[in-house]
């Protein structure tokens, strides 16, 4: 939330976490600043500056003075044409800005929401949180409380990724030691423009025959043994290194080319299994496979649900809770009361919009005979064109998408 007034400190040294007194590019000094809300912090609008501690000159319209605001909101489970329960603010939580404050105010978030009885499931988060972020911050506590992941991954998280045991990790599997290296670096070529969409497609098919798979569920400590895919009668794989089991059926499978067998394996390709610990490989470790058509469709989802909301609650014409000349108040705990008061009356409007949609469809359907449920509306921007939301990397529509249909993710940082 913008304070009321913009003005805020000079930038900050990194080093030593004060205030510069002269401006490293121009070797001028800083005037002094009466900063009436000293318990705020710069925001960068723009992402490419997010690691800088402020502006150095005014103007500067890519910093604004302010509080960071986290807001966890409903999302729907699926693609449906009508709307299952109004997409409300489940849980918030105000900090200053900054990356050092996200992976805690987020954890915050979480487990206010399951501390009040709901069941933790499925977090959508863009590439600020969890493609940033360390696990000890966010990854892990964010596990240990039973929420599964939907993310997407920078530039540098595509890719070969660590791995254990000789076993590769990629976008959050992991893959077999003999894994063809096309289909290891599918989303790097991509990234590149090297191959176009019909060739990503079927390296991310192809790949899916060298993942490992669980031997048995994860144990009482998360432990779960991983074995090969050329082992077992559901082997995926046919490899030099493993003989066939002997119950497995007659169906055509992937072979590992003795180029790509290792020349020392390790002990994924030399044991029944290997015992994967509840921390191995959970910096990138997601729900779903990265690209795939379920994939798109709850990262869609939670990204347009989350911005809709975000939007909804700074509507000028209602709560306007980004219009600092309606919040003539000063300090942390006043704005963080108010902009709870905020989501609040947003929440009753869109619940009352709800209920009112529903009590709608349902006297339709009496008529009609058909239970049509609450419609989801198309929002104003996408029905006029007015968003610049999309992404352009790396596919130009989502598979499962309709034809014609755009990329809604938002441009890779």
């Amino acid at each position: 939330m913008v304070a009321a007034s913009p003005r805020g400190r000079s930038p900050v040294d990194k080093k030593t976490g004060l205030e510069l007194r002269v401006n490293p590019k121009t070797g001028k000094n800083y005037s002094d600043k009466l900063v009436l809300e000293h318990d705020s912090g710069w925001y960068p609008i723009n992402a490419e500056r997010r690691e800088e501690s402020g502006p150095e000159s005014k103007p500067d319209k890519d910093f604004v003075w302010g509080r960071a605001g986290s807001i966890a909101v409903l999302v729907p489970n699926r693609p449906v044409d009508h709307a299952e329960f109004p997409n409300i603010a489940l849980g918030f939580s105000m900090s200053l800005p900054g990356t050092q404050h996200v992976a805690s105010e987020t954890v915050r978030v979480l487990q206010s929401i399951a501390d009040r009885g709901h069941t933790p499931g499925t977090v959508v988060a863009d590439r600020l949180y969890f493609a940033t972020l360390t696990p000890e911050v966010l990854h892990i506590p964010v596990k240990e409380m039973g929420w599964a992941v939907i993310t997407d991954y920078k530039k540098t998280g595509l890719g070969i990724k660590g791995g254990k045991a000789g076993a590769k990790q990629v976008e959050g599997r992991h893959y077999c030691a003999g894994t063809p290296k096309d289909l290891l670096n599918a989303s790097v070529d991509a990234e590149a423009h090297t191959i176009d969409e019909d060739t990503y497609r079927k390296r991310l098919e192809e790949r899916t025959a060298f993942e490992l798979r669980p031997k048995e569920k994860p144990d009482a400590r998360g432990h779960t043994p991983m074995m090969c895919p050329a082992v077992g009668p559901n082997a995926t794989l046919e490899c030099p290194l493993r003989e066939l089991h002997r119950n497995a059926t007659n169906k055509i499978r992937t072979a590992v080319l003795t180029g790509n067998v290792p020349e020392a394996p390790d002990s994924i390709c030399t044991q029944s299994s290997v015992d994967f610990g509840p921390e191995d490989g959970i910096r990138d470790a997601q729900l779903f496979r990265y690209q795939s058509k379920e994939w798109s469709d709850a990262y869609r989802i939670g990204r347009n649900t989350d911005e809709s909301y975000h939007a909804y609650v700074k509507d000028v014409g209602h709560e306007a809770a980004d219009t600092p000349a309606r919040r003539r108040i000063r300090g942390f705990a006043a704005h963080q009361i108010m902009a709870t008061m905020l989501l609040v009356s947003a929440n009753i409007r869109k619940i009352v919009t709800f209920l009112t949609d529903r009590e709608t469809q349902t006297s339709k359907s009496t008529t009609t005979g058909q239970n049509l449920g609450p419609l989801r509306k198309t929002r104003r921007r996408d029905r006029e064109g007015l968003s610049n939301y999309k992404a352009k990397w790396p596919l130009k529509v989502l598979p499962g998408a309709p034809a014609g249909a755009e990329l809604d993710p938002p441009l890779r940082t």
